[in-house]
């Protein structure tokens, strides 16, 4: 009996000394992250099935910064963020403004001081859809509701709260739907300049 109290003894607190470590790392963890926020414009382009007039479209964007630091210059970033993209047209005739919600997730690595590059990919979900033009008007829900794409990148901290960064974003994949009259296949072109903050 006095084995097995001793046994059922050591059993218990092994389990309250690993429950413990899982909450000390869970809280290191956490400790470690890194949050901001980012706003910023937009230039962004239409590639393939489209108006052969289709020029740059000028737009915003905003959202999110979480970044877990892997060493001193390796870093995990995912940026959720609202971002409003599509192209124009010289004519007017077939302009797009598209809304979505983009989720990015990054490999950044600080080469010299303050600044650092970035690589990834990110999701891009649909959030809203709009003709701007005279026959995109009459084209509603053209678009994928999901596509995946491209994201490359630098950032400059000019002190430990405020930076500014520049990203290219490239989707290869078709995001005009197969039943919407695509036969070229769409890509996607997007240049970001932000202005982010970040709360030390």
């Amino acid at each position: 009996m006095k084995k097995a109290l001793m046994v059922l003894s050591l059993v218990f607190a092994g389990g309250l000394s690993l429950s413990a470590q899982e909450t000390t790392s869970s809280s290191n963890f956490f400790q470690d992250l890194e949050y901001g926020v980012l706003a910023g414009l937009n230039l962004s382009g239409l590639q393939g099935d489209i108006d052969p007039s289709s020029t740059m479209r000028f737009d915003w964007h905003v959202g999110a910064i979480i970044s877990k630091p892997i060493n001193d210059t390796f870093h995990i970033q995912v940026e959720p963020a609202y971002s409003r993209e599509g192209n124009g047209v010289s004519n007017g005739s077939g302009a797009w403004r598209i809304g979505y919600f983009n989720l990015p997730i990054l490999a950044r690595i600080y080469a010299i001081d303050n600044w650092s590059f970035e690589a990834g990919a990110k999701i891009a979900i649909k959030i809203s859809e709009t003709g701007l033009g005279r026959n995109s008007q009459n084209k509603p829900n053209r678009f994928k509701p999901v596509w995946p794409g491209l994201v490359v990148g630098t950032r400059y901290l000019f002190n430990s709260n405020w930076g500014a960064q520049f990203r290219f974003n490239y989707s290869p994949s078709d995001l005009i739907k197969a039943n919407a009259g695509d036969t070229e296949g769409t890509s996607s072109i997007v240049f970001q300049l932000s202005a982010i903050y970040l709360f030390n």
